[in-house]
């Protein structure tokens, strides 16, 4: 398949293009409201694009991409998609993770939570939650809550199911990473899940209640209101009901 139409058009769409066509999709499928996607020329097709021009682009996820591939979904219903996309009418995209039967292991900056219930509690909510499956055999269910750093919500999981919220500035899931910005430049949340049993918070900027939540590759930062701080590195937190607790 040849990396350019007849215009000369690259298939590369550029940086800049996919944010403008996330926001206005609502970071997930227009049709279904999968938050895993892909980027469909809708009109013109790519074939005949001049430019990638971000109105002319939806997000489609794998399933709804191949459907208009082998032709069971036309263009016309993608187009009619992008005037009301699924996101924004829900105000959420969503996946499911797929979780294993074992407890993950959760890394939060300089923090290893092993076997904990909740890794991480701050003024009694927990920003994590793991629970044992409801069915035997059946995947452990994790719940939770994160804010970005204003305090807005911007991601929630339900039971391994994620929604990050159209609300966001941008949302990017690629190469195994949930990335979550709330102005250009600056990441609010990286979350990265490694099957079969660790779930990896690359970094965070978070205020919950008046607790500000900081995490980078290997520390976890807690400014408080009163201008205190601590900072917690190589830290791990063993077979307890609570790993860190902020309050």
């Amino acid at each position: 398949m040849s990396d350019a139409n007849k215009h000369g058009l690259s298939r590369t769409i550029p940086a800049n293009v996919k944010r403008l066509v996330r926001q206005a999709c609502g970071f997930g499928c227009v049709v279904c409201g999968s938050a895993l996607i892909e980027y469909e020329h809708v009109d013109p097709p790519f074939a005949w694009a001049t430019s990638h021009d971000p109105e002319c682009i939806a997000l489609l996820c794998p399933q709804c991409h191949a459907k208009v591939t082998r032709r069971f979904l036309n263009k016309g219903a993608v187009a009619a998609a992008m005037k009301a996309p699924f996101c924004l009418r829900q105000g959420f995209s969503s996946e499911v993770f797929a979780m294993g039967a074992s407890q993950p292991r959760i890394a939060i900056g300089g923090v290893l939570a092993v076997g904990c219930v909740i890794p991480l509690l701050v003024k009694g909510i927990p920003v994590l939650k793991i629970e044992p499956s409801d069915a035997p055999g059946g995947p452990v269910r994790l719940s939770g809550q994160f804010h970005n750093a204003q305090g807005d919500i911007s991601l929630q999981i339900e039971e391994n199911e994620w929604r990050p919220l159209a609300s966001n500035w941008d949302v990017d899931v690629s190469g195994g990473a949930i990335t979550i910005r709330d102005a250009p430049g600056h990441i609010s949340l990286r979350l990265r899940l490694e099957l079969p049993d660790l779930m990896v918070v690359e970094a965070m900027d978070m205020l919950a209640a008046d607790v500000r939540v900081v995490a980078s590759r290997d520390t976890l930062d807690l400014f408080w209101a009163n201008g205190s701080h601590s900072n917690l590195r190589g830290c791990v937190m063993s077979n307890c009901h609570v790993g860190v607790a902020i309050s």
